[in-house]
């Protein structure tokens, strides 16, 4: 049974209230067929609504058995319209664009219950209207659409089923079929009919209720006991208006006939309220159909495709756009770095830590490196590395007396081809000398045994050559007359007291660079074409690659003793080291100040003033004059000069202090300085350090951690390569911006697309919430449907990110390689598809979409299902 009780409706007019239902009270039985009358805006569509859980009660309840609809959960409500009623509306509410069979069916799929075609073609004969099955809605006359409604209506066979007009677009023939129909129906469920249709009340009805201005006028149960008319009694209904003093008249002059007048029994008589029975409903949750969802979302595509395609087109443009600009403001060097180290065989890279006097990184060079404490190697603790002791590895006769780490020739002309200096020597070991030279390195000469002890130094047969090549030119002392062992005047001697050769490892040099000494050759036989031989060479990349070996390997020595740096301090035939301290410039008086007074105590001299003529006798070291002074007083001079870093002053300089204890006799007057000062400035000179990475994956690491803390590199590819990334990094940040500028655009129109395609579908939610069809449901198909979006936007914009990413790099690197000239760019890749770019700008579209249909839908499943249809209508 079913009890309204006080059941009040009001609805907002503006500023007014509108009281649809007024107290309304009333019960129904389980089954039969009942008929609410009444005028349009009576309230009848109202009640039906209220009864039907399609809109919100006010106050009061209506009573489901044991279950109040006003106070049911959103869940209850699906599963109460679900599995216990059934909705017939006077506008159809059909899916127009579907076909008749799946109008049918989807009410079958919502409640869960099988229904075969062939009961579904048995239903529409009786319906007269077969063979409609695959017909499209839209196409079919409006008793065709009502006829549709009803089927899918009964076809679930509902405990409870509301008719809104169910026969108002009919012909008399065919609503007299219908209600036949109906009729049958309710003998098992019970039918609720909202109708202005008095005479097929009267005909049909089980129980009338009368309804006016939100008020029950009357509630009339059909009378059990009522009779029919005889052939020879004439009946009159109540409502004809006769007095029965004419009655009687008219009886008492048919006397003698066979026929009489008078009243028959009322056909309705008043109802009275019943005892309200208790039934306990069962009301499961509804279960989750996917192959509905699925269809549903189909049906959003289908009924949304140019907000579809514009959808997933902009999208994945700015999806492309988005992958493109990420691939500029995150752009790594580690990619890059490896594809020039292996292309050009790039194992090492030195790396030097200077000063700046503009405080600026990009003015640090090897003109002013400094000393790298136990803080710089704690930094690059994770990356891979090896010490460069700064040990003078000058040429003997070689025009170049720079003892720095760094430059040994140009990178952007083609000058002399062999080293007049080494690098430094490298803290190694065997499997290092294997890393850099090959796993079957050979020796050229001499041997590795012993070197474990010995401060002799491994050198490569190109800075062997080199130091003959020099030696060549000037005096030939090393020059040997066996030709299958060049090398043998280069052991066991001291080289400008500095270094001592152990063994010399072959490198295959001169194979590997024979292009850069053929040009040589070809300069010195055609010397009118020279510069244009050496502007073709500097242009090359060959002769980037044999800078980059020079200084990666080729001008370096080797030791393989792990004390190297205390021992060759201390070793007896180095003590000219370990007493010197050397300046390039010199000043012809040391004996005069800036402004021409003579020396005195306290003096601070300028950059230069003193020469070193790198000779030290006994305890003393030696500052050669050009003008003879005696009668020196002992005294303190500062000698201010580039400096190292912990005693630089805002102009890169530094102040050392010197204790002059004398001046020489010798015919160039020398000022002679305490050892003490002397071994102080020297074990600081040759305590200089640089590193040499060593592991191409590092090598971006290393060069990175260190930038922005005064190192630096001379490796011409190297620096191209980082030179490259900080231009694009100069841009990282409008990079960024414009991808937030493009998120936000992707937002609004992911956003705003799905906002649409709910507001679309405002009319197929209401149905299917009247239908039983849950939220759950509901988001469930749009879930279906944002990924079919986010499936086709990723396929579109995976292809074109892969498409336009190998455009624009060819673009970029052609660029590159053309305005900076050099041929390295054509190896990098500047702009690489990542597949994960593209996963992780869909997950935001997935995220966006997920937005914007889930905050509408919150939105509407708060409506109850009439309000959506009359919305959306």
């Amino acid at each position: 049974m079913i009890q309204v009780k006080d059941l009040v409706k009001v609805y907002q007019a503006g500023d007014s209230e509108v009281r649809a239902l007024d107290n309304v009270s009333f019960t129904l039985p389980d089954k039969g067929m009942i008929f609410i009358v009444g005028k349009s805006g009576s309230g009848k569509s109202t009640l039906l609504n209220m009864l039907g859980a399609l809109d919100d009660v006010t106050s009061g309840s209506i009573m489901i058995g044991d279950k109040d609809i006003a106070q049911m959960t959103p869940n209850e409500l699906d599963s109460y319209r679900n599995q216990y009623l059934s909705v017939i509306y006077q506008n159809y509410n059909l899916f127009e664009k579907e076909t008749v069979l799946d109008n049918i069916l989807i009410s079958s799929a919502i409640s869960g219950k099988e229904i075969s075609k062939e009961s579904i073609t048995e239903l529409l004969e009786k319906l007269d209207v077969a063979n409609i099955e695959n017909k499209k809605v839209v196409n079919l006359s409006g008793g065709q659409k009502q006829r549709v409604a009803i089927a899918r209506a009964i076809v679930k066979e509902p405990r409870l089923l509301l008719a809104d007009e169910p026969t108002g677009n009919l012909d008399h023939r065919t609503a007299k079929m219908i209600f036949d129909i109906l009729k049958k129906v309710s003998e098992k469920t019970l039918v609720v009919i909202i109708s202005h249709d008095n005479d097929s009340a009267l005909e049909y009805a089980d129980e009338i209720i009368r309804i006016s201005d939100g008020h029950i006028d009357s509630h009339d149960l059909r009378n059990r006991y009522y009779r029919k008319n005889t052939d020879n009694l004439i009946m009159l209904d109540e409502t004809q208006n006769i007095d029965k003093e004419v009655i009687s008249k008219i009886n008492t002059a048919l006397k003698g006939t066979d026929y009489r007048l008078g009243y028959k029994d009322k056909l309705y008589v008043k109802k009275e309220e019943d005892n309200y029975t208790e039934e306990h409903i069962e009301l499961k949750e509804n279960k989750f159909n996917f192959k509905l969802s699925l269809k549903s979302a189909w049906e959003f595509v289908k009924n949304n495709v140019s907000v579809f395609v514009m959808n997933f087109v902009i999208s994945s443009l700015l999806i492309v756009l988005l992958v493109l600009s990420m691939c500029f403001a995150s752009l790594d060097t580690r990619p890059a770095m490896k594809t020039v180290s292996k292309k050009f065989n790039m194992k090492t890279m030195s790396l030097i830590k200077g000063y700046s006097y503009t405080n600026d990184v990009n003015d640090v060079n090897s003109s002013h490196f400094v000393f790298l404490n136990d803080d710089d190697f704690e930094m690059f603790k994770d990356i891979k590395y090896r010490k460069i002791y700064s040990i003078d590895m000058y040429i003997p006769n070689s025009s170049n007396h720079d003892m720095a780490l760094g430059r040994v020739t140009k990178d952007n002309a083609f000058g002399a081809f062999y080293a007049q200096t080494g690098l430094g020597v490298v803290d190694s070991d065997i499997a290092y000398l294997k890393f850099v030279f090959g796993e079957n390195f050979e020796l050229a000469a001499g041997s590795l045994d012993g070197l474990e002890s010995s401060t002799k130094l491994i050198i490569t047969d190109y800075f062997a050559d080199s130091i003959l090549y020099i030696d060549k030119a000037t005096k030939k002392s090393l020059q040997s007359k066996d030709p299958n062992d060049p090398y043998q005047k280069l052991f066991n001697r001291v080289f400008n007291g500095r270094y001592e050769i152990g063994a010399i490892i072959k490198t295959n040099y001169k194979a590997q660079y024979s292009y850069l000494l053929d040009s040589i050759k070809k300069k010195s036989k055609d010397p009118n074409n020279a510069g244009a031989i050496a502007n073709e060479v500097s242009s090359s990349q060959i002769l980037k690659s044999f800078y980059d070996d020079v200084l990666a390997r080729l001008a370096y020595g080797y030791t393989l003793n792990p004390n190297f740096y205390d021992d060759y301090i201390n070793f007896k035939d180095f003590a000219m080291l370990n007493n010197c301290y050397f300046l390039d410039e010199h000043f012809e008086d040391i004996s005069k100040t800036d402004d021409g007074a003579d020396l005195r105590k306290d003096d601070t001299l300028n950059p230069g003033e003193i020469k070193m003529n790198k000779a030290v006798y006994e305890s003393y070291f030696k500052i050669t004059l050009d003008a003879t002074q005696s009668n020196f007083e002992e005294k303190t001079i500062y000698l201010k000069h580039q400096g190292y870093e912990e005693s630089v002053n805002d102009e890169g300089t530094m102040i050392d202090e010197l204790r002059v204890v004398g001046i020489s006799t010798t015919s160039n007057s020398e000022l002679l300085v305490s050892k003490e000062t002397v071994e102080k400035l020297n074990r600081e000179v040759i305590g200089v350090f640089a590193i040499m990475i060593y592991d191409s994956q590092d090598i971006v690491d290393a060069y990175n951690l260190g930038y922005n803390n005064y190192y630096y590199t001379d490796s011409p590819t190297f620096n191209k390569v980082f030179m490259l990334f900080k231009i694009i990094s100069i841009f990282s940040n409008i990079f960024m911006a414009i991808e937030g500028l493009l998120l936000v655009v992707l937002f609004v129109i992911v956003v705003f697309s799905g906002v649409k395609v709910i507001k679309k579908e405002e009319y197929r939610i209401g149905v299917y919430k009247s239908l039983g069809y849950g939220n759950k449901q509901i988001s469930l198909s749009f879930v279906w449907y944002m990924i079919l979006v986010v499936v086709s936007i990723f396929i579109v914009s995976t292809l074109m990110s892969l498409a336009l990413s190998f455009i624009a790099n060819a673009i970029m690197k052609n660029a590159f390689a053309f305005y900076m000239k050099t041929a390295i760019y054509n190896y990098i890749d500047l702009i690489k598809f990542r597949f994960i770019h593209v996963l992780y700008f869909n997950a935001f579209v997935f995220a966006f979409t997920a937005m914007s249909i889930f905050i509408p839908i919150i939105s509407i499943r708060k409506i109850k299902p009439n309000n959506i249809i009359r919305r959306a209508d």
